[in-house]
């Protein structure tokens, strides 16, 4: 995954309340799909839907190894 570390910084965490009920975090499908499509599904309109935190993992990885490599320079 190149340039992960940008991409990730690109990301943007928030906390919501859903339904009134209940504080959630997470990020925004409409924002995500901008910047990481392949971790966004889709509704059968083709807009964004959710996100697939699952799939953030692998680009979490490289960042942080993109991060110790920067630092032992």
């Amino acid at each position: 995954i190149s340039n992960a570390l940008d991409t990730t910084s690109k990301l943007r965490g928030v906390s919501f309340t859903k339904d009134s009920n209940y504080s959630e975090i997470g990020m925004i499908a409409e924002e995500v799909v901008e910047i990481v499509p392949e971790v966004v599904t889709l509704n059968k309109e083709g807009l964004p839907d959710g996100i697939e935190y699952s799939r953030i993992v692998s680009l979490l990885v490289e960042s942080i190894k993109e991060l110790k490599n920067n630092f032992l320079i």
